[in-house]
């Protein structure tokens, strides 16, 4: 985060420039926060998922963190559901009445 102390220590002459400066920064904060938030959720909801052994392999890979690897899992697993469906489409419940 250097990159964000270093716009953090540039002064502008007019104030307007250097508050708009100031909101940005503070945009990325914010920003950077809640993805540490929900990247630590997703660890804590990964631990014990029965897709987590895929998960863990996954992020062997080179350059797949545990985002990439939790969204991929997720789709992989989406895709096996409508594969047993039938033709894409959602198997009727068996609780289905027609009237």
């Amino acid at each position: 985060m250097r990159h964000l102390r270093w716009l953090q220590e540039q002064q502008f002459d007019h104030p307007a420039h250097q508050i708009a400066l100031q909101e940005m920064v503070e945009s990325v904060r914010v920003g950077r926060e809640r993805v540490d938030r929900l990247e630590r959720t997703i660890k804590e909801f990964v631990s014990g998922w029965s897709l987590e052994p895929l998960v863990r392999a996954l992020q062997t890979l080179r350059g797949v963190d545990l985002i990439v690897a939790a969204t991929f899992a997720t789709e992989v697993s989406n895709v096996s559901r409508r594969a047993q469906s039938t033709h894409g489409l959602p198997r009727p419940s068996p609780h289905f009445s027609r009237r």
